[in-house]
């Protein structure tokens, strides 16, 4: 067996293992009266590539309504998945305090090594659509007989381009994704393109556009590449985010990545930030105390401040520990 066979095995075998878990948990959820859209994995898979097995997923990407989070807890933690973002140790309190800035939870599966992540919102970093934009447009997709639903065509292109954004497009396959997309057509570039503006992130867009087009060869009308080409915001986005394409070790929460290159990843961040708004609500959160704060100093709740002091502290001692251990 080559190494390619043994890989399409191993990818399989966790793809279905996935698609129960996820048939499941939607199964539940719809039983409970929540409602839940799925944002990527699985369907993107299936809808991409008809074979589960060629695109590999990390998790589950489940959303479902603000209201809705606790109750979707309830029947996530109730299969068997352990809360890991944040914590277990965070308390009831700071988790409503965590839940106002963050957009999703993380679990894992000990037994079945599958990781889910609950959202309430569509984006990251203050990169979002809105949820009544995702719910006027929303598409079911079937798979092994399950009814589950997706955002819309434009949607989820947009979701999808944004996610990438967010995270400077570090993962090869998240391009692909855009670029078998792009060639599959069904969406209107014109919808893509009055969605983006709306939401002030075409520059993003754009981004995601000259990538696509220019490393993967994906097919873009006339007309808008010579819209991109117009667009200097996106094309300076694109040369910050080239040296996260092109480093082989690179991962956001590493930090034993070169201090250059971290530095860097912080000045992109703020940078698809649009607006100033939004650039400081992004300063903001990151002053905000985090779950490995939580974990390494428990504190009263009357004492909970004192957190934003000891947060600087808490980053630099264990970067300095990450240095000291290379």
């Amino acid at each position: 067996m080559t190494i390619l066979q043994k890989k399409l095995r191993e990818n399989t075998s966790k793809a279905l293992h996935m698609t129960g878990d996820l048939i499941n948990v939607l199964r539940l959820m719809e039983e409970s009266g929540i409602r839940a859209v799925v944002l990527k994995g699985i369907p993107l898979g299936y809808m991409l590539y008809s074979n589960l097995a060629l695109r590999p997923s990390r998790d589950l990407d489940i959303l479902v309504w603000p209201e809705d989070v606790h109750k979707a807890i309830v029947v996530i933690e109730n299969q068997g998945y352990e809360r890991i973002e944040p914590s277990s140790v965070v308390t009831p309190e700071r988790l409503n305090n965590w839940m106002k800035t963050n957009h999703h939870l993380g679990f894992r599966h000990n037994d079945r090594e599958i990781y889910l992540e609950l959202h309430w919102r569509v984006g990251h970093y203050g990169i979002e659509i809105p949820l009544n934009e995702i719910e006027s447009c929303l598409t079911q997709l079937t798979i092994a007989g399950q009814a589950m639903y997706i955002p819309g065509a434009e949607e989820l292109l947009l979701f999808l381009m944004l996610h990438g954004a967010s995270h400077a497009w570090f993962r090869l396959k998240w391009l692909c994704d855009i670029a078998v997309l792009l060639g599959r057509g069904g969406f209107s570039w014109e919808r893509l393109y009055a969605l983006a503006e709306h939401l002030g992130v075409e520059a993003l867009l754009n981004q995601a556009v000259i990538f696509a087009h220019d490393l993967l060869q994906a097919p873009v009308p006339d007309n808008v590449v010579q819209r991109i080409m117009k667009d200097r915001k996106a094309r300076n986005l694109v040369r910050m985010a080239l040296p996260f394409i092109f480093s082989v070790n690179y991962e956001p929460a590493n930090l034993t990545i070169s201090m250059p290159l971290y530095f860097h990843s912080k000045k992109y961040e703020f940078s698809v930030q649009i607006g100033w708004k939004k650039k400081f609500a992004y300063l903001y959160k990151k002053l905000l105390p985090k779950d490995r704060d939580f974990e390494l100093i428990t504190l009263p709740e009357s004492l909970y401040f004192l957190y934003y002091l000891f947060r600087p502290f808490n980053w630099l001692s264990r970067k300095v520990l990450e240095l000291a251990g290379r």
